[in-house]
């Protein structure tokens, strides 16, 4: 294999409690990932592919006890790594991040202003988060930024933008979240509209602005499109329990049984990287005849939801029959 991109969830614990995470707050326990497992799959990964590259997520990286080792770790390889971050304790970590530089860190905002970041995180996230890329920034290590957008926060894309040009980060992705049940609740989630509003405003602004914007994957993309890095097997993500599951948006998310593909405490990563590779390529094709016999609505223009509901998560959804996704219920076994 030619390159792979693993993801990590170092540890499904996070200090903040954030409505939009497809985690959710609702774990029932916290669960760590085992280090001597995680340097097995790192040498099976240098094994098995030319170019390994790390992510870190969570949960909370910086949060997990793990996380020093897990970086010195792949250090000690050679292999890149990037992290997703809500950015309250990189202070806590910036040495070891100077020590062995990542390609970047991605700080998560809920807002572009205090106000409706604060809402989301609690009060004093929001500086907490500004705090956390001006540590990067002061070390010259590569900072990104996100946003992820909700109805607290649509109009605010302008003002994001500006942020990101006066902190001068590498780059700045937007993100359109998939409902969970807590954002159902609450009412913050966005309907199939307003999305498609908000991808075309973002991409307008996008060329006026210094800092390159980014409108991450999942938006709406008609049929024949191209497939995600996960379908393509360019990425895979690895639990806090080492399992593999059909997707990293799918791991802990809603409700029904998790699509596991493989658990590498059990099994070797090129067994369950050959499983995948049948796996999605069953389910591209079947996704080209659901097309193709008219088995299709508009849900299943935004690849992953339509992808969430064919592996039975969005069931929640039948809870909210006035949510603007409520289609996503339909056909959920």
């Amino acid at each position: 294999m030619a390159s792979l991109t693993i993801g990590f969830e170092l540890s499904n614990l996070c200090n903040l409690h954030c409505t939009h995470c497809i985690r959710g707050s609702h774990q029932e326990r916290i669960e760590h990932l085992d280090l001597s497992l995680f340097k097995r799959i790192l040498d099976q990964g240098v094994a098995a592919c030319d170019h390994l590259v790390v992510v870190f997520t969570g949960g909370e990286p910086l949060a997990s006890a793990l996380f020093p080792a897990a970086v010195a770790a792949v250090a000690e390889r050679n292999v890149a790594y990037r992290l997703v971050t809500n950015g309250w304790l990189m202070p806590r970590h910036l040495h070891l991040l100077v020590r062995h530089p990542p390609q970047f860190a991605r700080v998560s905002l809920s807002g572009a202003s205090e106000r409706t970041h604060d809402q989301q995180r609690g009060n004093g996230s929001f500086q907490r988060a500004l705090l956390g890329v001006a540590a990067l920034l002061s070390r010259s290590l590569r900072a990104q930024m996100s946003l992820v957008l909700t109805r607290w926060n649509a109009g605010e894309l302008e003002a994001a933008i500006s942020l990101a040009n006066d902190l001068g980060v590498a780059e700045f992705h937007f993100i359109l979240p998939q409902p969970t049940p807590e954002s159902a609740a609450e009412g913050s989630d966005l309907s199939p509209d307003e999305w498609d509003a908000l991808s075309a405003r973002v991409r307008q602004l996008a060329r006026r602005s210094a800092v390159p914007i980014g409108l991450d994957y999942g938006t709406r993309d008609a049929m024949p499109r191209q497939l995600c890095g996960t379908l393509a097997l360019r990425q895979v993500y690895v639990d806090a329990l080492g399992r593999v599951p059909f997707c990293c948006q799918l791991s802990r998310y809603g409700t029904g049984a998790e699509p596991i593909l493989g658990d590498l405490t059990t099994e070797p990563l090129v067994d369950v990287l050959a499983r995948a590779e049948s796996t999605y390529s069953d389910f591209t094709a079947e996704t080209v005849l659901l097309h193709q016999i008219g088995k299709w609505d508009r849900s299943d223009e935004y690849p992953c939801l339509s992808c969430a509901r064919r592996h039975g998560r969005t069931g929640f959804l039948a809870d909210y029959p006035a949510h603007p996704w409520a289609a996503l219920a339909s056909g959920v076994a």
